[in-house]
């Protein structure tokens, strides 16, 4: 027989244990969630191109995984909270706080389970500052956000009103956080560099100005791809080797990125040493083919137009020579578009027997020829479709009578509005215009 207590102590004994499990099914709940917005966050943190703002968006969703009160950044450089805001109505100020300030000389995480208990005297707890309604920051977590070298960026705080708020995966999960943190920081450095670096070298690869020449006009048009290269293979060069001669070269050289500048750098210099001792275009082509069958390996290639210019007053006299490039095109000062370069010759680079070839002519009075790279006709739209020689010729066919710099800028601006502003390959542009006589 079962006594009426004993029934009643054991329905008790249930509803409590099935309390106990409903409490850690919610926290088990919470605890999902928590991971849930975390996936869903991390991305979007990353997949972001600057930082500004980024340590407060990291701070808040710090605050939002441990639920926290109120949360903020504070860099290596700042003293105090300057905002009061951020859930605050006093503002904390954490460097000058006994139980927060060692966090800015260590690399771990700071857990603080009561204020209270060790700030007793209201003096000792204003520097712990006042959250909304009034009620003192009790609890705190602080974590560090540092590179992986030891350099301290600045902290996360995150704080409540509540003792004991925070415990240890809190710790782990935010520290997580300020993890990635610092890695995103450390990578923008990097690429910031990498893009000084770039600039530079790609200032020393590209002559900074095109120089006068006698009886032309010249202007150029050069832009890396939307690859992620702030380098391009693309180069031109222009430069007198005697006598009154200018020799003129439009390269493009496989690839993009560092590797490809490394091969540009050696095609233009290799030009500049060898063009004065060679008698036309094409025998500074084969040499340049023997330099870089000597210097590279067999994944980079170069095309290359090499004219060899007779400075003067129009008509100029041009020789011609390409190595696999696209051919030159004459725009003549009635409009009428013609090709010129003979065979399109030997890629360099590949094979050691290059064969090539010259072709001779002159620009008339206002008569414009243009160099270019396949970046030009073949960047394709967004259905795929890509801008052609057909379409290049129409356009330059309508150019009569512009300047060398309008001629090259108006290329520029049709590739860019084929493309939608993004290259899928280095354009480049270089533009002679013999000039014009006015009577």
């Amino acid at each position: 027989m079962v006594h009426a207590g004993a029934a009643l102590s054991s329905d008790l004994g249930d509803a409590r244990d099935l309390r106990e499990l409903r409490e850690r099914v919610g926290i088990l709940e919470h605890e999902r969630d928590t991971v849930e917005l975390l996936l869903e966050e991390l991305p979007r943190l990353v997949s972001r191109d600057e930082a500004t703002g980024l340590a407060e968006r990291v701070a808040a969703l710090g605050a939002e995984l441990c639920g926290a009160e109120a949360a903020f950044y504070l860099e290596t450089e700042e003293n105090d909270v300057e905002d009061v805001g951020n859930g605050f109505t006093e503002a904390p100020r954490p460097r000058v706080a006994p139980l927060l300030s060692a966090v800015f000389t260590s690399d771990e995480a700071l857990l603080v389970e009561d204020v209270v208990r060790l700030a007793r005297s209201e003096s000792a707890q204003r520097p712990y500052g006042t959250l909304m309604g009034g009620r003192l920051a009790r609890s705190w977590l602080a974590v560090p956000v540092c590179t992986p070298g030891g350099e301290l960026h600045g902290v996360i705080f995150c704080c409540h009103g509540a003792p004991r708020a925070f415990s240890g995966r809190h710790a782990r999960l935010v520290s997580a956080l300020a993890g990635n943190l610092a890695v995103l920081w450390d990578n923008e450095r990097l690429l910031e560099e990498r893009a000084r670096v770039a600039t530079a070298l790609q200032e020393t690869l590209l002559p900074p100005l095109l120089p006068e020449v006698a009886g032309l006009e010249l202007a150029s048009r050069i832009r890396p791809s939307g690859r992620g290269n702030l380098v391009g293979g693309d180069f031109y060069d222009v430069f007198p080797v005697g006598d009154g001669l200018v020799d003129i070269v439009l390269g493009d050289v496989s690839g993009g990125g560092p590797e490809a500048a490394a091969v540009t750098g050696i095609a233009r210099y290799a030009i500049r040493t060898i063009a004065g001792e060679k008698r036309c275009p094409s025998e500074v082509l084969v040499s340049l083919n023997d330099a870089l069958l000597a210097h590279t390996g067999p994944e980079r290639f170069c095309t290359a137009c090499y004219l060899r210019v007779e400075a003067g007053e129009p008509p100029v006299k041009i020789n011609l020579s390409r190595a696999g490039h696209p051919p030159a095109l004459l725009v003549s000062d009635e409009g009428q578009v013609r090709a010129l370069g003979p065979d399109s010759g030997t890629l360099l680079g590949l094979f050691s027997d290059a064969q090539l070839l010259d072709e001779t002519f002159a620009l008339e009075a206002g008569d414009a020829l243009v160099l270019y790279t396949d970046g030009v006709i073949e960047a394709p739209g967004p259905d795929g479709e890509q801008f052609g020689m057909e379409r290049l010729v129409h356009l330059l066919s309508s150019s009569a009578g512009r300047t060398a710099d309008g001629i090259a800028r108006r290329i520029e601006l049709a590739v860019m509005d084929h493309a939608q502003g993004v290259l899928r390959d280095d354009l480049a542009v270089l533009v002679l215009r013999a000039r014009a006589r006015f009577s």
